[in-house]
């Protein structure tokens, strides 16, 4: 028996759907244009509107599917409504049917067949309150456009309801500044959905609610299109390498009739990676691409890197359409594409790329050589899970994994917060770093094995390492193997496994002996007691750790980070905030010189995040909540640019929590809701989950409370900001908090739930 998937969940346009049926209910503004690009949900919006305001005459037409032609928007709607009266000529109107025969001449000037248009929907509104829903304007034809210029300027008892993406034709875009610049325009932009808007639309369809790593990978693919969401969901697909072949069609089908360039450039881009240069496209295409990145752009599938923009190099849109690019390049395209790529690469000693494309090419042992380089440029470049993803693909080849790739990959996954990915590849790093030789897979070979993998014959702790003998391979490999323990560490604690990381740290401390492995068994130590104990109980551990970094000639950043932590909270703030401030200048630079990459074993961006982070702390109680806020911001900003998603998440709770201090919970809980459903670290999902307050119906902000309470009293949006003198756009969020926490799916529900709970107007 084959069951169909539930209904879609309406998700994340509650106040867009408010604030239409209010101007429904209104009878103002007349206009309301909807925009956003292609699967934002703008026609369910319009379908949800419609549902709920029940209008007495409700004219819905839009563009052909393929191809537009004269009056498309009212021949479409006449062929739902067929005009009952002659209201114009009967010639006129078939020309307005588009069923004039082929060739025949227009029976009126344009200036006439104009008024006549407006005739005919005036007559099919019968003189009722109506509705008029122009779907898709950028692909009306011009007579249509203009029609719709002049409805809105005409006094008619009607509601203009109008969406559209981005227009490329210029009579497009025309009409839409107009329609745009109107003064009773209701304007309604529906952007990709965010963390939490993805969270619910996965939750409504699989019931439960989803892990974070799902939300991230999801949001990630799809750029939050609740389109392609919604098709990766209904197909099951959702974390799938593999596209559906359905998903693939419709994503490569808007180049269907563009010139063969752009297809050819399109499937070369998304080969070379993301985000890819203009010349290095012109390179693998031996030709001029600028033309078809023009159209690529302009069709809105390639788009200027947002952190390099204007001049900065092209990525897709979402990693979903170059997927699908290059799922159909045939095998001889993408073999060429690949080899004169990599040939690139060689010569301009790009490490990423060469060993992304040897890889491609099959050529395991050019792609291992390159790797190591190629996932530590990624990490300094602010792209650690770009970084991850090369190491898996170099990982995946046959043969026997490499444990400098394996760490690299390890130290990268921890950076990304992709900490599951971060132990197991600290377990298989760990492995390789005692001396046990192991197959493709990770799995020991040479020694008999259990059923799941583990040596025998070798005593082992509780995690399966062996032990016994721990420094037989002399201090280096010792050192490695504690510098795996403390990664693996610091991975389990953000997985909440609190006992792990400590066993982990005790067998880091027992296997590394050399002062360097002490000195970075110290730190982590004192960043341990920083967490769990206090700065007093951090101080005399950072002191040492301090010490024994510079008797040892390693980066002393790590342990001044904790140090200067530990001072400030003790209140000795001034030179506490200056070795933190240190602390990451050193975590910055302190890989320039070559001899200081060999000796370097810190995790520098993890160094600089927690600088920044724990800089933030130190600093925000002495802060106005103007500067309070700005730091906050800045701070996340920069932890974004970097690419340092492992300490995202307390930096957002310090954020949220200077919000709650300022009275502003609006913000606090949208804080908190961008990062809780992609949250990965353990601790951080608990404190953030305590600030988002309570999940059920009813329990309210005290602002919520107010603004319900002005809903009940039947004020609109302005009204309810003049009188609780904030913002319309934070009333907006705030009604939008208030159906989902209620439960409401209008404005009219929300206030009858308030009657019932007994909320009052305001005075």
């Amino acid at each position: 028996m084959v069951t169909g998937m539930p209904p879609a969940p309406f998700v994340g346009r509650a106040s867009a759907l408010a604030e239409i049926t209010g101007a429904w209910r209104a009878a103002r503004p007349r206009v309301v244009l909807v925009t956003g690009e292609a699967g934002s949900g703008k026609s369910r919006l319009v379908a949800e509107v419609i549902d709920r305001i029940d209008a007495p005459v409700v004219l819905a037409g839009a563009a052909r599917t393929l191809g537009a032609a004269p009056h498309d928007w009212l021949a479409s709607v006449l062929g739902r409504h067929p005009l009952s009266s002659a209201v114009v000529d009967a010639a006129v109107l078939a020309q307005l049917t588009q069923r004039a025969p082929e060739g025949a001449p227009p029976r009126l000037a344009p200036a006439a067949m104009l008024r006549a248009a407006v005739d005919v929907v005036r007559a099919l509104l019968g003189g009722h309150h109506g509705v008029l829903v122009v779907e898709d304007l950028h692909d009306l034809d011009p007579a249509s456009l203009t029609l719709v210029g002049e409805l809105a300027a005409t006094a008619l008892p009607a509601l203009l309801l109008v969406t559209s993406r981005p227009p490329a034709a210029a009579a497009a875009a025309r009409t839409l500044r107009k329609l745009g610049g109107a003064p009773a325009v209701l304007r309604v932009d529906l952007r990709p959905f965010d963390a939490r808007e993805t969270a619910e639309l996965i939750e409504g369809y699989r019931g439960t609610p989803p892990p974070p790593d799902t939300v991230r990978a999801a949001l990630h693919r799809t750029g939050g299109n609740p389109f392609w969401l919604t098709e990766l969901l209904t197909a099951g697909a959702l974390t799938q390498r593999s596209l559906p072949a359905h998903v693939t069609g419709l994503l490569v089908e808007p180049l269907t009739g563009e010139p063969p360039l752009v297809g050819t450039v399109a499937r070369a881009a998304a080969l070379l990676g993301d985000p890819v240069e203009s010349d290095v496209l012109a390179h693998v295409c031996a030709t001029d691409v600028d033309p078809a990145l023009r159209r690529l752009l302009d069709l809105g599938m390639l788009v200027i890197a947002p952190e390099a923009a204007p001049a900065g190099p092209l990525r897709f849109r979402h990693p979903l359409l170059r997927e699908a690019f290059a799922h159909t390049a045939l095998p001889a395209e993408r073999a060429r594409v690949h080899a004169r790529a990599l040939k690139l690469a060689l010569e301009l000693g790009d490490a990423p790329a060469r060993a992304r494309h040897a890889a491609a090419l099959g050529r395991a042992e050019e792609s291992r050589a390159a790797a190591v380089e190629g996932v530590r440029t990624l990490v300094a470049a602010g792209r650690p899970a770009a970084a991850v993803d090369l190491a898996e693909t170099v990982l995946s080849l046959p043969g026997v994994a490499d444990a400098g790739l394996l760490r690299a990959a390890a130290e990268a996954a921890y950076v990304a917060g992709r900490f599951t990915t971060a132990a197991d590849l600290a377990a298989e790093w760990l492995s390789h770093s005692v001396g046990r030789p192991t197959d493709g897979n990770g799995h020991s070979v040479g020694r008999p094995t259990d059923g799941n993998g583990h040596s025998v014959g070798r005593p082992t702790d509780g995690n399966g390492h062996s032990v016994g003998r721990p420094t037989e391979h002399g201090e280096g490999r010792s050192d490695e193997a504690a510098d795996a323990h403390r990664l693996l560490a610091a991975a389990r604690r953000a997985l909440g496994d609190h006992d792990g990381q400590r066993r982990s740290l005790d067998r880091a401390a027992a296997v590394g002996r050399s002062p360097a492995s002490v000195a970075r068994q110290l730190a982590a130590e004192a960043e341990l007691a920083l967490d769990t104990e206090g700065a007093g109980a951090a101080l005399p551990l950072a002191e040492a750790a301090l010490a024994a970094a510079e008797r040892a000639g390693i980066g002393i950043a790590p342990a001044a980070v904790t140090l200067g932590a530990a001072l400030a909270r003790r209140g000795v703030h001034e030179r506490g905030a200056a070795l933190l401030r240190a602390a990451r200048q050193l975590a910055e630079h302190e890989h320039e010189h070559e001899h200081e990459r060999e000796r370097e074993r810190d995790h520098d961006p993890v160094t600089r995040g927690r600088a920044i982070h724990e800089l933030l702390a130190v600093t925000l109680p002495r802060l106005d909540e103007t500067t309070a806020r700005r730091r906050c911001d800045e701070a996340v900003a920069q932890l974004a640019r970097y690419g340092l998603e492992f300490c995202v998440g307390r930096t957002v709770r310090l954020a949220a929590e200077v919000a709650l201090r300022a009275g502003d919970p609006a913000r606090a809980e949208a804080l908190v809701w961008s990062r809780l459903p992609i949250e990965t670290d353990a601790g951080e999902r608990v404190a953030l989950a305590a600030l988002a307050g309570p999940a059920v119906p009813g329990e309210l902000t005290a602002r919520e409370v107010e603004v319900l309470g002005c809903l009940a009293a039947g004020m609109t949006n302005q009204q309810v900001a003049s009188s609780l003198g904030i913002s319309i756009r934070t009333v907006a969020v705030h009604v939008s908090n208030l159906l989902r926490k209620t439960g409401a799916t209008s404005r009219t529900e929300a206030a009858l739930w308030a009657v019932r709970h007994r909320v009052g107007p305001v005075a």
